[in-house]
């Protein structure tokens, strides 16, 4: 175990320690003067937390639902805009079990791309493995706040790896 670990459960006992005295202090009066038996106090306990863990759990797929059903198109740096599906999966490119799928340019550019003497203004292809990482990392990134901070610069840096009109070295 490194220090950080050892430090972490010192500190964690010792503030459980001090909550448990706080708690015992304030209800001190009202709670403990009843004897209940120690599995009660525990299946007590144990349900508070399971019912914890499961607004938690329903909360989370409820706003990733809202993002999987929001964030269909997009692009990458000036790319063309492209649209896609969500299946559920646990294949290499599977975001909290959805996958991206069914990738295609947007049909408004297709058919700009397909008239002859029209030109779009910018625009290149991007490999579809790199339009699913950069989907995964961008549903990630709205749904974990505490990576946004890690994920804010690499999604910059993969919009500008993407971007011509900043550089010439698009493959």
């Amino acid at each position: 175990m490194s220090k950080e670990t050892i430090k972490g459960i010192i500190i964690g006992v010792i503030s459980s320690l001090i909550a448990s005295g706080i708690f015992y202090s304030i209800t001190e009066k009202w709670l403990w003067n009843y004897n209940f038996p120690v599995w009660l106090w525990l299946s007590v306990t144990v349900g508070a937390y399971l019912i914890y863990r499961l607004v938690t759990y329903l909360i989370f797929r409820r706003r990733l639902n809202g993002v999987i059903s929001e964030f269909k198109e997009g692009f990458m740096g000036d790319s063309f805009p492209y649209t896609w599906e969500y299946k559920k999966s646990k294949g290499p490119y599977s975001i909290y079990g959805y996958e991206p799928y069914n990738i295609r340019i947007k049909d408004e550019t297709k058919e700009k791309l397909s008239k002859p003497n029209n030109y779009v203004v910018c625009g290149h292809d991007v490999p579809e493995y790199a339009l699913k990482r950069y989907i995964q990392l961008s549903v990630i990134y709205k749904m974990n706040k505490k990576l946004q901070v890690f994920l804010l610069p690499t999604l910059e840096y993969l919009n500008y790896t993407q971007d011509s009109q900043k550089h010439q070295i698009i493959y």
